[in-house]
């Protein structure tokens, strides 16, 4: 019988997932109502970081291309984050 591994949810963990949980929520509001795309503001482009938005580098990883990706980026989130952050 083999036996799953289920990293702790840590305190900093869950704050991200939050915060990721949210981004794409707005994300998908923002879309549904045919408003601005997130990803042109918030996504990571090099010519807009040497025009001046350097908050590209903090906001990309938290804009979500759909649900899949969503949801593989709040596993990696869950199982390398409780483990980085317990050492």
């Amino acid at each position: 019988m083999q036996q799953f591994y289920a990293p702790p949810l840590t305190r900093i963990n869950k704050m991200l997932l939050i915060v990721v949980g949210a981004f794409f929520v707005l994300q998908t509001l923002a879309s549904v109502a045919g408003g601005p795309n997130l990803v042109s503001y918030l996504g990571l482009f090099p010519q807009s970081v040497y025009g001046g938005h350097v908050y590209q580098l903090i906001t990309y990883p938290f804009v979500q291309g759909g649900l899949i990706t969503f949801v593989f980026n709040a596993m990696i989130i869950w199982f390398i984050g409780g483990d980085l952050e317990q050492r």
